[in-house]
């Protein structure tokens, strides 16, 4: 929790003062202690010399023992903080003076990411002036890693053991999510503020612990380069002690006078801001009157920046472009990425309304804030308004229509983590990484291009790259109504366009810089004309009477418009008659009579004009894609949907579904879209599928959640069902998975509607399955979410499903890969499993459950390094399938055991029984796959380890012609750019490098450790290839190259032993520890 206490011994009286200083310390601060900490009475003495008086708070952060993400607390303790200087200053006069922070360490990350939140919530009176007031700060000792300099991540985990109270598994866990940390940093360079910065960094080292308490290093952990934050007005200054001591300043040393600078310029620098809290409360909102049409006289001055510059089209000439990564000017195993379609820089699945009318002033909004121009920065706004006031098409309009503007136009779902998962993935796929199926592994790629975009220019006279410019993109984030989870998705620096569409009229205040408007309905004149080209109705009196007065009673609301039009068009009416109908018959005077004002309208958008008039199969469709994710329905769960049993009113075949969805598309209830690759896809409006939602009785609604349950359940792959590794399943996976999700979220925030035993068995064993589909493509955070639901839920229902709790229980043994795994829990609920299996069995025909069982905790017991207790296990789990009939007719092997066993063998000294396990595994796939198996990821597990065999008896042909062949399993089974794909390049580039083939080594291991990141696997391996390289860099006279390479090994060989500042670290001292470490699944 976050601390602060105003220190009374040291501080002027609240009402006399000229400055307020904040002290940020490293970590805990005790707030009954009535003094100011020793380290900082350097404070009171800088006041004296100056003549200032000041009022003086002690902050603090203390992490819990609930924290796991180190970097997530922090972000927490930071909007804490906020609140209780607020709340501290409420009733003083302080926010009419300047405010100074020192901070130290950790409390320097904290008061950044506290200066980026206050410039992204000025909508806020209090947060605006606390802003404002802010015109100081000293870094002592502060971090500053950002993605430009990825190499200092590193740095961190060094830095981290010094902070006390950090756990190993928040250690571990901070280093996968630094780039947390690097956004915030980013962020903060984004501001460009004027505030006055002194960062100070240490010149002596600081002694470590290095995970023994009795082994210690020293080394400096802040440097000059790692604290520099690069704003304006920075001063860097150098404290001659080590992290520890940094912060202390001694009186007449050049950073005392440093400090006195600082002070003087906050102090006279500043003018006391406006008292916002005393102005109206909407003095920061954009004042936008109307959503105009064309022909709408509305003024839309109020916020404008600038006149409103004309679009002018880019010139037309031959040359063409390709996306170059960061880092372009070495040659890349994966080039990032190849040239882009401009086809493709839009997402099929957009589609352009040709009924798109007016909203001409809104369009020209949008182009003076979001079109590129030559002021550096990124450019954001916000279109906030209810669902069906038009947000999505204008967002569409705009993309399509100007995208000659960008290089690039990528269209994001927003509504939940999974889809911007996805969306994340698709954008590296127009960027050209090919290979990227990790979820995770996709979203850095695409947030560090877009962060420093770049394009190579070609000329077709010349087919050679020519100069390189920075790309222009559009980045769209639809139905964004939870802003908070964009944070993590957010793309930092550049000269980018971010259009976000929301419900939340907050969103346009909470970007930075707050720039957006609330979109309103149309004016009646312009919902009348709406009507009638819709209608096909454009002219004569009667028409245009009717229409005026069919807008009024609509209040000019953009759905309801066409979604009236769709009706008159299905009754074949015109408009007079309809307006007549309107007007004498009870029905359709009940509609009129519901038709609410805007704010209200989302309750009774549907009223028994629509819903009440649809044939029962469509009615039937409706309340089933009601319960479904709305974006992008595959038709073939539609196909499924009516070759399932068990709903009376639904479509049975397929001219009767055919008919059903032509009625709901001619009422505008549902969209169709082909994006060209065979597939149809519907969508539905959200505010569509909230009413018809809304309007099914408790009855209906749990008939309906079980009839999903079954369509999704007989449209999810069957090979799925069996723990399949195949990527060929992936495809039909993605259409399931997100209205899985959609089925999880309604059970959570809704009545219970699954009281019976299949019910519930059928939603368990679908969370079952989304768990482990989200293993296989890498997003362990999704996955870890599902399936601790899904646990809680089997077990909860343990009586009526104890096999599939098992298969929950067994879907966790790839969380091994997980960097927060605790071994220590693994092996007790794979301990649950076995036992569970072993109840079971008597129950099962499928013994390979238990097969599969022993293999799991023979697993959890290797990564305790209970290597003998694990053999034991897994020869019982070979035994188990050695009895099944596929194995005995040759059907089937258990691959996992084999490889397990191998593992296992070579771990405890027994190669020639390694080298057996696994080459039993390769024959039998050899035999039943081929010599070139491609089937699944599987023959690369086993040709991988076998070349780790052969590599540590000295049979390098082998080993290198065994690492190749599962590289090339692996790129077609996992992607180009997974995480086997950077080991295995780690173990070639070792075998090039000993080979003397220095160029291809460091090309390899320079992509394999873009991969993996800072701790990679096998890091002595990867120390040890870099040292080969530096030793033919420096026969080769390149030096500067070879002294490079040696300190990036050192670093890798730091991750498997404690090195001393002084110690070097050769090609002969790694070469002990080449395969002394553990095996990474």
């Amino acid at each position: 929790m976050a601390t602060m206490r105003r220190i009374a011994d040291v501080s002027a009286p609240t009402g006399d003062i000229d400055l307020s200083v904040i002290v940020m310390e490293e970590g805990e601060f005790n707030p009954d202690q009535a003094s100011l900490p020793l380290s900082w009475r350097w404070i009171p003495a800088v006041l004296k010399e100056l003549s200032l008086r000041a009022q003086i708070h002690v902050c603090g952060h203390a992490l819990s023992s609930s924290d796991t993400v180190l970097w997530q607390a922090l972000i927490s303790r930071a909007g804490e903080l906020v609140e209780l200087i607020l709340e501290e200053y409420s009733t003083s006069p302080a926010l009419q003076h300047p405010i100074l922070f020192v901070c130290h360490g950790l409390g320097g990350l904290v008061m950044k990411r506290i200066f980026v939140d206050l410039s992204e919530q000025q909508f806020k009176p209090a947060h605006r002036q606390l802003f404002h007031c802010i015109r100081g700060v000293a870094f002592f000792g502060v971090p500053h890693p950002t993605y430009e300099h990825r190499d200092r991540w590193a740095k961190l985990r060094k830095y981290l053991q010094n902070v006390p109270s950090m756990s190993k598994k928040m250690l571990e866990r901070s280093e996968e999510e630094t780039a947390v940390v690097a956004q915030v940093s980013m962020k903060l360079e984004e501001l460009g503020s004027d505030i006055h910065t002194v960062s100070v960094y240490e010149t002596k080292p600081t002694r470590i612990k290095n995970g023994r308490w009795f082994h210690m290093e020293k080394t400096i952990l802040v440097d000059r380069d790692f604290c520099e934050t690069r704003l304006e007005n920075e001063e860097l200054v150098p404290n001659s002690s080590d992290h520890t001591h940094v912060h202390v300043v001694q009186r007449n040393s050049p950073l005392f006078q440093a400090v006195l600078r600082l002070f003087r310029t906050a102090t006279t620098d500043f003018m006391v801001p406006v008292n916002v809290t005393e102005l109206s409360p909407n003095i920061f909102q954009v004042q936008v009157n109307a959503w105009a049409s064309t022909q709408s006289e509305v003024s839309l001055e109020a916020n404008r920046q600038s006149p409103n510059p004309p679009i002018t089209q880019p010139s037309s000439n031959s040359q063409k472009w390709e996306m170059v990564p960061r880092n372009s000017g070495s040659s890349s195993m994966f080039p990032m990425p190849l040239e882009l379609d401009s086809d493709k820089s839009l997402l099929a699945l957009q589609s352009r309304n040709p009924d798109f009318f007016g909203r001409r002033e809104v369009l020209e909004r949008l182009d003076e804030h979001l079109l590129p121009s030559k002021t550096k920065g990124l450019r954001t706004f916000a279109l906030c308004g209810m669902g069906g006031i038009g947000k999505s098409q204008i967002a569409t309009e705009f993309a399509i229509s100007r995208k000659g503007h960008f290089d690039a136009v990528f269209w994001i779902q927003a509504d939940d983590l999974g889809k911007l998962g996805t969306s994340f993935s698709r954008i590296a796929e127009q960027l050209g990484l090919k290979g990227a199926d990790d979820r995770i592994i996709s979203l850095n790629y695409a947030l560090e291009w877009l962060s420093c975009p770049r394009k190579r220019i070609t000329r077709d006279e010349l087919a050679v790259p020519v100069e390189y410019e920075e790309a222009k993109w559009l980045l769209i984030y639809d139905n964004a109504d939870d802003i908070r989870i964009l944070r993590d998705y957010w793309p930092v620096g550049a000269n980018g366009s971010v259009l976000i569409t929301s419900r939340d009229p907050l969103a346009k205040s909470e970007l930075y810089p707050a720039v957006g408007l609330d979109l309103e309905a149309f004016s009646t004149d312009d919902a009348a004309r709406l009507l009638r080209r819709l209608t096909r109705e454009e002219s004569g009196l009667d028409s245009q009477q009717s229409s005026q007065a069919l807008a009024k009673s609509m209040r000019g609301y953009p759905l309801h418009v066409v979604q009236v039009a769709a009706l008159i068009r299905r009754l074949q009416l015109p408009l007079k008659d309809f307006w007549e109908m309107h007007r004498e018959h009870m029905d359709l005077e009940k509609f009129a009579d519901n038709i609410a004002p805007p704010e209200q309208y989302k309750h009774t958008i549907f009223t028994v004009w629509s819903f009440d008039k649809l044939s029962s199969t469509a009615g039937a469709i409706l309340d089933f894609l009601s319960l479904l994710d709305p974006d992008f329905i595959d038709e073939h769960l539609l196909q499924v949907a009516y070759s399932t049993p068990g709903m009376s009113d639904f479509p049975v075949s397929k001219i009767a579904y055919i008919n059903a969805r032509t009625e709901l598309i001619k009422l505008s209830l549902i969209r169709i879209t082909r994006p060209g690759d065979g597939r149809c896809l519907l969508s539905i409006h959200r505010l569509v599928q909230d009413a018809a939602r809304g309007r099914l009785n408790e009855e209906r609604k749990i008939g309906m959640f079980d009839f999903a349950l079954r369509v999704l359940r007989k449209a999810w792959p069957e090979e799925m069902l069996e723990f399949s590794h195949d990527i060929q399943d992936w495809v039909s996976s993605d259409r399931v998975v997100p209205h899985v999700r959609a089925l999880q979220t309604a059970y959570e925030n809704g009545p219970k509607v699954c009281p019976d035993v299949d019910s519930k068995r059928l939603f368990a064993s679908l969370l079952q399955m989304n768990g482990w589909y989200m293993i296989e493509r890498g997003n362990l955070p999704a996955s870890r979410e599902i399936l601790k639901t899904g646990l809680a839920f089997c077990r909860a229902n343990a009586d009526i499903m104890p096999d599939i709790l098992a298969d929950m229980l067994s879907s966790h043994t790839f969380m091994a890969d997980d960097p927060e795994c605790n071994y220590d829990e693994m092996l007790e609920i794979f301990r649950q499993h076995l036992d569970l299996r072993l109840v079971l069995e008597d129950k099962s025909e499928n013994k390979d459950d238990l097969m599969m069982a022993y293999g799991e905790m023979g697993q959890a017991l290797f990564l305790n390094g209970r290597y003998e207790e694990a053999l034991v296990e897994l020869k019982k789990s070979m035994a188990e399938a050695r009895s099944l009939e596929s194995v005995r007719e040759e059907r089937f092997w258990p691959t996992f055991t084999s490889l397990r066993l191998g593992i296992t063998y070579q771990v405890l000294g027994r190669p020639e029984e390694a080298v057996a396990a696994v080459n039993e595994a390769l024959d039998f796939r050899e035999k039943k796959f081929g010599p070139k198996d491609k089937e699944s990821c599987r023959r690369g597990y086993l040709i991988e380890l076998l070349g780790d065999l052969h590599a540590q008896h000295g049979r390098t042909a082998e080993s290198l012609d065994a690492y190749e062949q599962a590289l090339d399993n692996f790129r077609v089974t996992k992607g180009q750019l997974h995480r086997n794909i950077g080991q295995i390049c780690i173990k070639i580039a070792w075998h090039k490098a000993r080979a003397g083939s220095t160029l291809e080594a460091k090309n390899l291991l320079n992509e394999a450790l873009r991969i993996l990141g800072s701790r990679p696997p096998f890091p002595a391996l990867a120390a040890h290839t870099k040292l080969l390289i530096a030793k033919a860099d420096d026969a080769a006279g390149t030096n500067e190259d070879a002294a490079k390479e040696k300190s990036e090994a050192k670093k890798l060989f730091g991750l498997v032993r404690k090195i001393g500042p002084e110690e070097v670290v050769s090609v002969d001292n790694v070469e002990p520890w080449l395969w002394k470490e553990k095996y990474y699944w």
